[in-house]
């Protein structure tokens, strides 16, 4: 919008991904349902995964600074194994590799070899948002204001959530 990319006044803000907590389909769920609980459930693993914060995104970066954040003793850090994005995270918990995994929701529940156990709790979620806007340059305005209604019809919503998304 600062850059005049976007028309002024389009931006709708669409949807949202949380960060979730996984495990291997099967394995048995950490508690995660306060913050307190989530911290004893790190502290008590074996291990713990999620994505190496150095590769990018905001979740993995996000997910890094409450791990750095939590480890006020350090015996977080050498229980902690970070992958590389996506695949090589759901593969390693999947393989048993890790008591539990954070990423994502959306992404969780992409891999059928993967329970969600749930969303973070409150107090410590991070949400990606996801918003649409009709570009400045663009020669089918009308097509793309439809796009951006549908997006924030209840069929839509009902297919995002689904997908693990939530909207506003």
């Amino acid at each position: 919008m600062k850059l005049g990319k976007f028309t002024a006044g389009s931006k709708v803000l669409i949807a949202r991904v949380g960060v979730g907590v996984f495990v291997r389909r099967g394995d048995p769920k950490p508690d995660i349902s306060t913050r307190e609980a989530f911290v004893r459930s790190v502290m008590n693993a074996k291990i713990i995964s999620y994505f190496d914060p150095k590769l990018g995104g905001t979740a993995a970066n996000y997910v890094g600074r409450l791990m750095d954040s939590l480890d006020i003793t350090g015996s977080i850090a050498p229980k902690t194994k970070l992958t590389p994005p996506s695949k090589p995270l759901a593969d390693f918990v999947a393989s048993g590799g890790a008591d539990f995994g954070l990423n994502q929701i959306t992404e969780i529940l992409q891999d059928p070899r993967l329970e969600l156990v749930g969303p973070l709790p409150a107090d410590i979620q991070f949400y990606t948002e996801y918003a649409a806007g009709v570009m400045a340059a663009s020669v089918h305005r009308d097509v793309d204001k439809a796009l951006i209604a549908f997006l924030s019809t209840p069929a839509a919503s009902t297919i995002m959530k689904s997908k693990g998304f939530t909207q506003f």
